[in-house]
């Protein structure tokens, strides 16, 4: 259902719908609410026909069409299926990324491709039991925004961040390495007496403007640097929280269940947006249709998030 309703958006920003506006296919948009009404009426008939769960709706005690056509939509966009812009709705050219021989992620415009894709998530992968020549002339090689490894990122940050000899001062909370449970329920209030030797990122307590700065103490020298919205916008804070948590030999964990054709993963706390991203491309929300931290991944797909959840010093518990 949930990948039937991805090729619905497709259909309605890359296919027919665009001839309504009477615009070159290249150039046309689709407003998002056009979208969005479409695609309600089409999910309600989906959830009547294939008697769906309530328990897979969450919270959502309405239980209709339009909250998951909405976040199917949004799923595309975050994706990079399709793109937003002031609420239209813009094709996105097809390119192809290669990530094992033979796998290729097609990301964009894939209605007219004349090639057979396997459909998981919003995404659709080339799937072939080798390379495949053609692919291989146009596909990119798909690279890490951050090629550091995990085990070296802390040094990296110790060497390059711009620090200034500064205490904290106001109210901040300091993210507590070790601590069980999700990340974002691992921070403290700050002591900054009790500020430990080495690393360690605090945040402010402004709810409205959280920003995060990392903190260096050597003996009684404390130097502060503030990290770039960047790092917020993209949850790029987070692989700092796994690497500090590796430093200290406390690796963030998950865990996973092999059944049949697909592995069933239960992530412990969120991921940066671009291995959410990768996430996403290659599995299934599983408890919810929303659900972000357990999903269900193909056989086939698995080895690329197990070197994912190990480039991020994530270890794999199965069950």
């Amino acid at each position: 259902v949930y990948s039937a309703l991805a090729e619905w958006v497709r259909s309605l920003v890359y296919g027919e719908s665009n001839g309504e506006l009477g615009e070159e296919k290249e150039q046309a948009c689709v407003d998002i609410l056009y979208v969005q009404h479409h695609l309600a009426g089409i999910a309600d008939a989906f959830i009547d026909l294939f008697h769906i769960q309530e328990a897979w709706f969450g919270t959502d005690q309405r239980r209709n069409g339009s909250s998951l056509a909405s976040q199917v939509i949004q799923d595309m966009i975050f994706t990079g299926n399709i793109m937003e812009i002031h609420r239209d709705l813009y094709p996105v050219p097809l390119r192809y990324y290669k990530y094992e021989s033979g796998l290729y992620l097609a990301l964009g415009d894939s209605i007219l491709s004349g090639k057979l894709f396997k459909t998981v998530g919003t995404s659709k992968w080339a799937v072939y039991g080798q390379q495949n020549k053609e692919l291989e002339k146009i596909a990119r090689i798909s690279t890490p925004i951050v090629d550091i490894p995990i085990d070296k990122y802390c040094e990296k940050l110790d060497s390059a961040m711009p620090w200034q000899v500064q205490e904290p001062e106001g109210y901040y909370q300091i993210f507590k390495t070790g601590s069980p449970g999700k990340y974002s329920e691992c921070w403290a209030p700050l002591e900054v007496t009790a500020l430990p030797q080495g690393l360690s990122i605090i945040r402010s307590c402004n709810d409205f403007n959280k920003a995060y700065f990392l903190v260096r103490r050597t003996r009684d020298k404390v130097e502060m640097a503030a990290l770039d919205s960047w790092y917020i916008e993209t949850k790029e804070y987070y692989r700092i929280l796994y690497a500090l948590n590796r430093q200290h030999s406390f690796p963030g964990g998950c865990t996973v269940q092999h059944k049949g054709q697909f592995y069933y993963l239960k992530l412990w706390s969120a991921l940066p947006d671009q291995e959410q991203r990768l996430l996403m491309d290659c599995s299934w929300p599983h408890r919810t249709y929303d659900d972000r931290y357990a999903r269900v991944i193909p056989e086939r797909f698995w080895g690329i998030i197990r070197r994912m959840l190990g480039a991020l010093g994530i270890e794999i518990i199965e069950n």
